[in-house]
């Protein structure tokens, strides 16, 4: 699986079926300043884009664009918020992606960050 290789992620590339109208997210909880690395490859064009909700407001600091793969993308949080790398099949046909998602979190004293 070379596409979704190097950067230092070098655990398992997770595996996911999505169907035509579906779609599939990774989401971790972030402070200002951490980040999320991901990668991923798949067998058709899928709509990819991170997003997090403050209510029913839903932000898009990474906006949908139609992707097949990529070999590392990263974002940083730019408030704390929960954030989520999502894949969304906008074709008529399924999709079957592999990627590795890591988020990269501050270090901070034992005790003092909540997931």
């Amino acid at each position: 699986m070379a596409g979704i290789g190097g950067g230092g992620m070098a655990f398992k590339p997770t595996e996911a079926a999505i169907e035509p109208g579906k779609s599939h997210e990774e989401c971790t909880r972030l402070q200002t300043g951490e980040s999320i690395r991901y990668a991923f490859e798949a067998t058709g064009a899928l709509m990819v884009g991170v997003y997090y909700k403050d209510g029913e407001t839903i932000t898009r600091p990474v906006d949908e664009a139609s992707m097949q793969q990529a070999h590392l993308q990263q974002f940083m949080a730019e408030g704390d918020h929960q954030y989520c790398v999502s894949w969304r099949n906008a074709g008529s046909v399924p999709v079957n992606l592999k990627y590795r998602f890591a988020p990269e979190y501050k270090l901070q004293t034992p005790g003092k960050r909540m997931m």
